[in-house]
C-alpha cells in the first residue's frame, strides 16, 4: 500500500508533464486568433496572427499572418502573409505573400508573391511573382514573373518573364522573355527572346531572338 502511495506522485508528475507538452501546441480550426510565441496548428478556416518567434503549421484553407521572426510551414491550400524576418516553407498548393526580409522555401505547386528585400528558393512547379529588390532562385519547372530591381537565378527548365530593371542569370534549359530594360546573362542551353530595350549577354550557343531595340552581346 505504501509503495502505491509513493508511486502516485510520480504518476501525477508524468501526467502533468504530458499535459504541459500538449499545451505547447495550440490548435485553431476557425475564427480570428492572436498568438505570441509558442507553436500552433491551423486547420479548416482558421485565421491566426502570430508574433514573437512563434511556429505554425498551416493546413486546409487556413490563413496565417506572421510577423517578427516567426516560422511557418504551409500545406494544402493555406495562405501565409509573411513580414519582417519570417521564414516560410511552402508545400502543395499553398500561397505565400511576403515582404520586408522574409525568406521563402517553396515546393510543389505553390504560389509565391514577394516584394521588398524578400528571398525565395523555389522548386517543382511553383509560380513566383517577384518585385522590388527581391532575390529568387528557381529550379525544376518553376515559373518566375520578375519586375522592379529583383534578381533571378534560374536553372533546369525554369521559365522567366523579366520586366523593368530585373536581372536574370539563366542556365540549363531555362526559357527567358525579356522586356523593358531588363538584363539577361544566359548560358548552357538557355533560350532568350528580347523585346524593347532589354540587354542580353550570352555565348553563340544560346538561342537569342531579338526584337525592337533590344541589345545582344555575344561572348565566347
Amino acid at each position: 500500500m505504501n509503495k502505491k502511495l509513493l508511486l502516485l506522485p510520480v504518476v501525477m508528475s508524468l501526467s502533468a508533464a504530458s499535459a504541459i507538452a500538449i499545451e505547447k501546441t495550440s490548435l485553431f480550426s476557425y475564427g480570428d486568433n492572436d498568438m505570441h510565441g509558442g507553436s500552433a496548428i491551423t486547420k479548416q478556416s482558421a485565421h491566426l496572427n502570430i508574433f514573437d518567434g512563434g511556429a505554425v503549421r498551416a493546413y486546409d484553407n487556413s490563413v496565417v499572418k506572421a510577423y517578427d521572426t516567426c516560422t511557418v510551414d504551409a500545406f494544402d491550400q493555406s495562405v501565409v502573409q509573411a513580414s519582417a524576418n519570417v521564414k516560410v516553407k511552402a508545400y502543395d498548393n499553398s500561397r505565400v505573400i511576403a515582404n520586408n526580409n522574409a525568406a521563402i522555401d517553396a515546393q510543389g505547386s505553390t504560389n509565391v508573391q514577394v516584394t521588398g528585400d524578400a528571398t525565395v528558393i523555389a522548386h517543382g512547379n511553383a509560380t513566383v511573382y517577384a518585385a522590388d529588390k527581391t532575390i529568387v532562385q528557381a529550379y525544376d519547372h518553376v515559373s518566375v514573373f520578375a519586375e522592379g530591381n529583383c534578381k533571378v537565378t534560374a536553372h533546369d527548365k525554369a521559365i522567366v518573364l523579366a520586366r523593368q530593371n530585373a536581372n536574370v542569370v539563366a542556365d540549363g534549359e531555362v526559357s527567358v522573355k525579356a522586356h523593358d530594360t531588363s538584363k539577361i546573362v544566359a548560358s548552357a542551353k538557355a533560350s532568350v527572346e528580347a523585346f524593347e530595350d532589354a540587354n542580353v549577354t550570352a555565348p553563340s550557343t544560346v538561342e537569342v531572338v531579338k526584337h525592337d531595340t533590344a541589345k545582344v552581346t555575344v561572348i565566347k
